[in-house]
This record gives C-alpha cells, sequence and structure tokens, in this order.
C-alpha cells in the first residue's frame, strides 16, 4: 500500500508532462498552420484557405455585401462580376465543410474588417452541416483508410498534392501543417509580420474559378417533394442564425438567407426547414434551386455543374451570379461602386480576372488532351486483355 502511494505522485507527473506536451504541440501546429498556409493569388497546388480570407485584404469598410457559407457559396457566386455588371462590391467568404457556427464566426471576422455593409448573405447549405458531420465521421473515414491504402506507393514519393488526394480535403483543411509543410521553402518574412492574411489580396474576391464540366442528368427531381427524410434545423443551426440575426440588427444590416444550386446537398424538405424559420422570423430567403427550377433564370444541370450536380463550374455560377445581381438591385439599395475613383483597383481586378479564366481555359484544355491521350495509349501500354495465340 505505501509503495502504491509513493506510485501517485509519478503517475501525476508523467500525465502533467504528456497533457503539457500535447497543448505545447497543439499550439505549434496551429502557428505552423497559420504561417505555412499559402497566400498566392492563385490555387497552384489546389489550395484555397488564404482566398476564404481575401476580404481582410480589401480596404476597411469597402464592401457593401458580404456572403458566408460552404463550397456551394464559393463555387456559385463570382463577386468581381457582380461589380462587372451591378455595380456591387461584395466578397464570398465561404469555407469548405462550413458549419453554422463556422458561418457565424466567418460573420464575426468580416464584421471586424467591414464593419456595415449593406447586405449580410447567409448561404443555407451550411445549416445542416452538423447532421451530416454525424454520418461523415465513420464513413469517411473508412474511405480515408482505403484511399491511403490505394495511394501508399504514390505516398512514398511524398509531395503536397499526393497527400491531399489520399487523405482528402477534409482532413488537408483540418491540418494545413501536414498539408502544406514544403512552403517552408517559400516563406517570407511577410508571412510572420502578418500571418492571419490581412494583407492578402485575391482578384476572384472568393470565387474559386472551375471550368470544368460533368453533367448532372437528373435534372431537378432532388426538388420533389418526398424524395429525402424531413429536415429540420438543430437547435444549434438556430442558435447561429440568431446571433447571426443580432449582430445585423446592432448594425443596420440587411440579412439575406440564400441557398445555391446544388442537386447533392439540398432537397425540398431542407427548403421547407429554412422557408419556415425564415417566414417565422421575417428574414428574406431566395432559393436558386426554386428559382432556377421554376425557371427565373436560364440553367441546365447538363452543362452548369463541375461535379455530377455537387457544385457549379463557371458557366453556372454567372448565372447564378447575374440573377444574384438582378434580385439584390431590385430588393436593396445598393450604390453603383463602377465610378467610384475609390474602386478603380477592381477594374484592374476583372482585368487580372479574365487572365485567370484564360489560365484555366488553356490548362483545362491541356488537361484534357493528356486525358484522351491516356486514354487511347491506356489499353496497348497495359495489354488489350487478349492472350496472343501461339503460332503455328
Amino acid at each position: 500500500m505505501d509503495s502504491f502511494k509513493k506510485q501517485i505522485p509519478v503517475w501525476l507527473k508523467r500525465g502533467l508532462k504528456a497533457a503539457a506536451f500535447l497543448l505545447i504541440f497543439a499550439f505549434l501546429l496551429n502557428a505552423a498552420s497559420v504561417i505555412l498556409t499559402p497566400k498566392v493569388n492563385k490555387r497552384e497546388d489546389g489550395s484555397s484557405e488564404a482566398i476564404h480570407f481575401g476580404y481582410r485584404g480589401e480596404p476597411k469598410d469597402s464592401l457593401d455585401i458580404v456572403m458566408v457559407g460552404n463550397s456551394d457559396l464559393y463555387n456559385a457566386i463570382i463577386p468581381i462580376e457582380l461589380y462587372q455588371y451591378f455595380g456591387i462590391a461584395g466578397y464570398a467568404g465561404g469555407r469548405p465543410y462550413e458549419s453554422a457556427m463556422g458561418a457565424w464566426r466567418q460573420s464575426r471576422d468580416i464584421l471586424r474588417y467591414h464593419r456595415k455593409p449593406k447586405v449580410l448573405i447567409f448561404e443555407t447549405d451550411c445549416l445542416f452541416q452538423e447532421a451530416s458531420q454525424k454520418s461523415w465521421d465513420w464513413t469517411n473515414w473508412k474511405n480515408i483508410r482505403e484511399s491511403v491504402q490505394e495511394h501508399w506507393k504514390t505516398l512514398k514519393k511524398y509531395s503536397d498534392n499526393k497527400l491531399n488526394d489520399a487523405l482528402g480535403t477534409k482532413l488537408g483543411s483540418l491540418l494545413p501543417a501536414v498539408k502544406y509543410h514544403s512552403n517552408w521553402k517559400k516563406l517570407t518574412l511577410q508571412d510572420f509580420i502578418d500571418p492571419f492574411h490581412r494583407a492578402y489580396h485575391y482578384a476572384g474576391k472568393g470565387y474559386i474559378l472551375n471550368i470544368k464540366c460533368k453533367p448532372y442528368k437528373g435534372g431537378f427531381d432532388y426538388m420533389e417533394p418526398g424524395r429525402t427524410q424531413k429536415a429540420a434545423l438543430s437547435r444549434q443551426a438556430k442558435a447561429a442564425l440568431k446571433k447571426v440575426m443580432d449582430a445585423c440588427h446592432k448594425r443596420g444590416i440587411q440579412l439575406l438567407l440564400a441557398d445555391m444550386p446544388s442537386s447533392k446537398s439540398w432537397s425540398y424538405e431542407k427548403h421547407r426547414a429554412v422557408a419556415s424559420f425564415a417566414q417565422e422570423n421575417g428574414v428574406a430567403f431566395l432559393d436558386m434551386n426554386i428559382e432556377a427550377q421554376e425557371g427565373r433564370f436560364p440553367f441546365d444541370w447538363m452543362t452548369d455543374t463541375r461535379d455530377a450536380g455537387s457544385h457549379l463550374n463557371l458557366s453556372g455560377a454567372q448565372k447564378t451570379t447575374a440573377y444574384l445581381g438582378e434580385y439584390l438591385k431590385a430588393h436593396y439599395d445598393l450604390p453603383d461602386r463602377r465610378q467610384d475613383p475609390q474602386y478603380d483597383s477592381w477594374k484592374d481586378d476583372m482585368i487580372r480576372f479574365q487572365e485567370l479564366r484564360a489560365q484555366k481555359a488553356v490548362q483545362e484544355a491541356k488537361e484534357e488532351k493528356a486525358r484522351k491521350a491516356k486514354a487511347v495509349q491506356g489499353p496497348a501500354a497495359s495489354g488489350s486483355g487478349f492472350k496472343k495465340l501461339p503460332s503455328n
């Protein structure tokens, strides 16, 4: 018994040391993630974290509309075209896998830099992210495990892109320090002085450019009543919306709930859940799925999606952006910034965005050519599948 008592302090010391080590490790990993995250004006390695915080690089209090949400948002709205065609200065601050509370925190961060925009657009698919997280855990970790096994030989030739492909974008977004480990070679003094990208500027204003096309053949079948289980806003989702509503009310900002076209993540049942909340709380709600389904703007799932219905491509984003611009101009008193000399830099961003589009088109054409060449050469390189008959 005496020896057992003597051992307790030893266990306690070891436990405290282990806890201290984990805390220090977590702090250093988080600091490294902030510093190593790319701060470039393009997605050279598929990264997008810095782009989502690009509103920090805009002149303070210069945005008239701000937007928060998940990947549906930054694949569907092109803010620089809102400026080009409607004179609206805005930023799409969406992030992948964003939850309702995450969108609230993003809203709070945006309002530190742009204290009183005219309109805050809250993309509503993220309201159901908590519910989908429950199904994410086991299914996706199983997929990650299988992907790692499949890519094991590739991982031996270690690179950021291959690791990200093997582990998936979810884990990559959780551990940027691992995902972008090799960026230490590109670090500058600015990365340490301004690690949170406050000086970051992105011509696309949050939009992630993608011109690929992979059709969805079901049309708007996903919006038919009864195709999915009844959807309801969780307590956490409602709490996040209440926080956003309170912040908007205090600052005199008009709140617009909006959902972008997505056949994979949206449904009529989700529309009903959000529409009910909006009506009960006197908040405007614009569901682009309904608007497109009812023909209020031209949209075609055969040409306007990059991944068979989950996200929009450039064609779809241009159509959705044009309709949103018309809606905003019709329902809100927004200034036209195109003749405002304080926004002349946006004209430069328009030119830069056009250059990015041209570069992307060239890149996609090369990749498509390579894919076709590989498809033709594949059978010859690996064998046709027929055994060669012995000669007589």
